[in-house]
């Protein structure tokens, strides 16, 4: 069985493996060898929960039973049944899950642990699962682990045997994406839950029987040892700590007593009482111990990589300096983590070092006002050094995700502390462009505003740091579809940047105006868009002294972007023309991967806008301006293939073909195999291609081919690229006059899209799919069921639309209305040819073969 839930101490489940460690590695590499899921285990249940080898108990087992009732009972009267456990922190609520994977096999077939704590560690833990149910790669679970979670979810709609454990839950905020996903199967929540959820039963932890706290602590039954297993019995935690405690000689049984005498006498966890007794005492004897607990207590417990420590040495406070330094006095790291794991305050496996999350937070509390910043800075300080994100950057993605719990356990952990705020900006933007990219956009945006508050009241307004975090806030509000406030950032933006660049570089002003146009342009506030856009132009022109500067070009093409906004087509056709013509003067006297980016983006922007001819024009320049490096070839193969699909968009076919062969070649020379999944794209392009240039055999094994790099991948052709594949094989085959293989492929496509796509979200594919399938039905004379299929597309298209004057809405609208004649229903049928014709003949004039054909249907039905 393959796991990502890790047991740190107590054998108490407090986290999942951070994502991006060795599984997550061969992510990134393109090969399918790299990824497939079919090569886990068979098991009979799926399950992320370790099984470990120490014997259960009783009284967890009890309650774990209590809880497999319970959710018997409310999954009888509802879909989906939650269970509130609670208990104090090291009360051993884990044993429960671990009790619960035997116990109610027969009743789940999936069990899957969850960190709730943050939606980021949920999204990363769902597309875990995503992956083991064949229905993402693992490189999709890394990069868009939001949108491979919710696929995994709706895979699982309906599934009435799914046991979800959320852990450490604080808010339901939290998992607000993932709980509106889940139809069926059952909750267990694990935490202090804040939120109304349906029909929720709530169970209490029972403390552990006598007996079996009297076998952890492993001492000779006498009535202070009872004592103590009584006082003790809630937490499983301060049992073991205390028989590791005693066993290693670091407390007498009088001191462990006198520890639990007292948190008994102030209400506390007995937790508390024994690590405040230890650590008083390692302060005189061991005070390196004490400093590194104390610095590790900031960090995720889901595991600590030594290593990202040690190459931020300088940032230590001085004891950890000399701890991780090779002439270390005081035995090293690796002795002092090894004594701290025999006293059970620390476990550590593959490298990694894991505390419970309780020890920590103790080991918090116990620090002073002068102890408190200086562990607080030394951690944000190495993690703000290695938490660098560009989503351009492969490595950045797998160092991210290993980063991303510790990132937010030290932001948790270190919030109030004085002094450090400048760090806490600088990793928090860095955060928020990280979740941002793992579309969670509303977390990004919350994290972003954190950043700018904390920037702006210590640096004040006027500094480089707050224009970056008033463009990322304005950026993400806009993605978002908030048009008021990406406008109010982007006003700030221009209004702080013209305080400090004004008089200086003042091309600094030419992206915030045009940022602040554009979103002027979509709010329709038309005269203050070019206003601001023809400002910044104008300062482009003036300042860079020759009109053929890459901030020329950039402004020109954000000129017309705003054209194209505001509705004057004619003169934004003029101003791009006019840009790609700088850019090529630009391309004569410049090599820069920097600037190839840029024209790409641009490119392929202009290629979704419509505009083929000058996104063919910007894709060649970013070819030949971007350097033939190793690291490059994957964004050489996304600009051929972009580049491909504008020459096929012209009807330069050939030409088309061979861009995407050269982007098929250059990924799989990249992966290192023919098996290369990220050519399954390229494939549904060239079979385009052949189909639209006559060649239906050719499209075929073109499809087939990806068909078979599919299967190879996911074998159970659960994945919703299937849908594409076969869609457009069903396409092909009904090209071929093959109908009962284009509607056995076409069907394969709806059933499938039905279960990854909910209502609303890509009505368009269905409908297209619902198009062919019913022009399949209906040369195969099922009348009735082509008209049902008919009308549904039909219905979809003009509600996509908005309007049934598109001609994809007429093109349906003409095949629905043959088979209405077809059927006897003449008026309807007239009526809808005749508005079919009228679009095709106002779009495309009375000479387009689809106004002619239609005229002559026309006359036919008149």
């Amino acid at each position: 069985m393959v796991s990502n839930v890790v047991i740190p101490l107590t054998e108490e489940l407090e986290g999942v493996a951070p994502t991006g460690t060795e599984e997550s590695a061969a992510s990134l590499d393109p090969s399918a060898e790299g990824r497939r899921a079919s090569n886990m285990e068979p098991e009979s249940i799926l399950s992320n929960v370790v099984s470990l080898r120490e014997e259960l108990l009783v009284s967890r087992e009890r309650t774990a039973l209590q809880i497999l009732s319970e959710l018997r009972r409310l999954q009888t009267e509802q879909q989906l049944g939650y269970v509130h456990v609670r208990g104090m922190p090291g009360s051993g609520r884990f044993a429960l899950v671990r009790a619960l994977r035997t116990l109610a096999a027969g009743d789940y077939e999936i069990q899957w642990v969850v960190r709730a704590q943050h939606p980021a560690l949920a999204a990363h833990d769902l597309a875990n699962l995503a992956v083991r149910l064949c229905v993402a790669t693992t490189e999709e679970a890394l990069i868009h682990p939001t949108g491979a979670a919710v696929r995994a979810l709706r895979w699982l709609s309906g599934n009435r045997r799914v046991l979800y454990v959320f852990v450490g839950v604080t808010s339901l905020d939290t998992l607000d994406p993932f709980i509106k996903e889940m139809t069926t199967g059952a909750v267990l929540l694990l935490g202090g839950v804040v939120g109304e959820l349906p029909t929720t039963s709530v169970i209490e932890l029972p403390p552990v029987t006598l007996d079996e706290a009297l076998r952890i602590l492993q001492w000779d039954h006498s009535e202070s040892a009872e004592l103590c297993a009584k006082t003790m019995g809630g937490s499983l935690l301060a049992l073991r700590l205390s028989r590791c405690f005693h066993s290693s000689g670091l407390m007498t049984r009088g001191m462990v007593t006198k520890a639990v005498h007292q948190s008994l006498k102030r209400h506390q966890n007995p937790v508390v009482g024994l690590l405040k007794i230890l650590l008083h005492d390692l302060e005189k004897k061991s005070p390196h111990l004490v400093d590194l607990l104390s610095f590790l207590s900031f960090f995720s417990p889901d595991g600590i990589d030594f290593k990202l420590i040690t190459l931020e040495t300088h940032l230590l406070p001085g004891t950890l300096v000399d701890l991780f330094s090779e002439e270390s006095t005081a035995g090293g790291a690796a002795d002092a983590v090894a004594t701290l794991e025999k006293w059970g305050l620390v476990q550590t496996r593959d490298g990694l070092v894991f505390l419970h999350p309780f020890v920590q937070q103790t080991i918090r509390d116990n620090l002073n006002q002068e102890r408190l910043p200086v562990f607080g800075v030394a951690a944000l300080g190495v993690l703000t050094t290695a938490f660098r994100f560009d989503r351009e950057r492969p490595s950045d993605w797998i160092r991210a995700a290993q980063l991303c719990p510790h990132v937010l356990a030290a932001i948790t952990n270190s919030r109030g502390i004085p002094g450090i705020a400048l760090h806490f900006a600088q990793l928090e933007y860095q955060l928020a462009k990280y979740l941002d990219a793992i579309q969670l956009p509303s977390v990004a945006l919350v994290c972003a505003q954190e950043a700018l508050g904390r920037r702006m009241s210590t640096l004040g307004e006027d500094a480089i740091a707050v224009l970056e975090s008033y463009r990322q806030c304005g950026g993400m509000e806009r993605t978002r579809g908030n048009w008021l406030g990406a406008c109010h950032y982007f006003e700030k933006l221009v209004a702080a940047a013209q305080r400090i660049f004004q008089g200086s570089d003042e091309t600094q002003l030419v992206e915030p105006l045009t940022e602040l146009a554009i979103t002027l342009a979509h709010m329709g506030q038309a005269n203050r868009a070019l206003s601001q856009v023809e400002r910044g132009l104008a300062i482009a022109l003036s300042s860079a002294g020759i009109d053929y500067h890459p901030i020329v070009a950039r402004a020109l093409a954000g000129y017309a972007a705003v054209l194209r906004l505001v509705g004057a087509t004619k003169e934004a056709i003029a101003c791009t023309n006019r840009a790609i013509t700088v850019w090529e003067k630009v391309a004569e006297s410049t090599n820069s991967a920097a600037i190839a980016r840029i024209l790409a983006e641009w490119g392929a922007e202009l290629l979704r806008e419509g505009d083929s001819e000058v996104a063919g024009r910007a894709l060649k320049l970013a070819l030949g301006m971007l350097p033939d490096l190793a690291d490059t070839q994957a964004f050489r193969s996304t600009i051929n293939r972009n580049l491909g699909v504008a020459l096929f968009v012209r009807g330069k076919f050939a030409e088309a073909k061979n861009r995407l062969e050269e982007s098929m070649d250059v990924m799989r020379r990249h992966s290192g195999s023919k098996m290369c999944y990220e050519t399954v794209p390229i494939l549904w392009e060239l079979a385009r291609i052949s189909r639209t240039m006559g060649d239906y055999v050719t499209a075929r094994n073109y499809l087939d081919k990806a068909l078979q790099l599919q299967r190879y991948v996911f074998p159970d052709e659960r994945h919703p690229d299937f849908v594409v594949t076969n869609y457009e094989l069903g396409v092909t085959q009904l090209a071929l006059t093959n109908p009962n293989a284009a509607r056995e492929a076409l069907n394969a496509a709806l059933v499938l899209h039905r279960r990854f796509i909910r209502v609303g979200q890509d009505d368009l594919q269905i409908a297209t799919i619902l198009h062919e399938l019913a022009f399949v039905l209906l040369s195969q004379g099922d009348l009735n069921t082509a008209q049902s299929y008919y009308e549904r597309a039909y219905a979809l298209k003009v509600q996509h639309y908005e309007t049934r004057e598109h001609p994809d809405v007429a093109n349906t609208e003409s095949m629905f209305g043959q088979l209405l004649w077809k059927l006897g229903q003449k008026e309807k049928a007239r009526e809808l040819l005749h508005h079919s014709e009228w679009v095709f003949s106002s779009r495309y004039g009375s000479e387009h073969p689809k106004t002619i054909a239609l005229n002559r249907l026309l006359e036919i039905v008149r």
